[in-house]
């Protein structure tokens, strides 16, 4: 697996699910919710996108809209 490659599977946790391999590389952000776009190297939704996530306080996983952490959507699919 390419860097690159590697790079879009993290994106797609975060809900930005339209990126594309760009070259070895690089990689264009997308979202099919709303026009996300790159800020000093960060990948940024639009405020209020239904597929915006965080990053858990405790472990760095992804935490959906509305939960308190990474533990919470682990409830939720029991």
């Amino acid at each position: 697996m390419t860097p690159a490659e590697r790079t879009k599977c993290q994106l797609k946790l975060f809900g930005f699910d339209r990126c594309h391999v760009s070259g070895f590389t690089g990689v264009t952000v997308g979202c099919s919710q709303c026009e996300a776009l790159v800020i000093n190297g960060v990948a940024c939704h639009e405020g209020g996108c239904p597929n915006k996530t965080r990053p858990c306080d405790e472990c760095g996983s992804p935490v959906k809209r509305g939960n308190l952490c990474c533990q919470d959507i682990n409830e939720d699919l029991l």
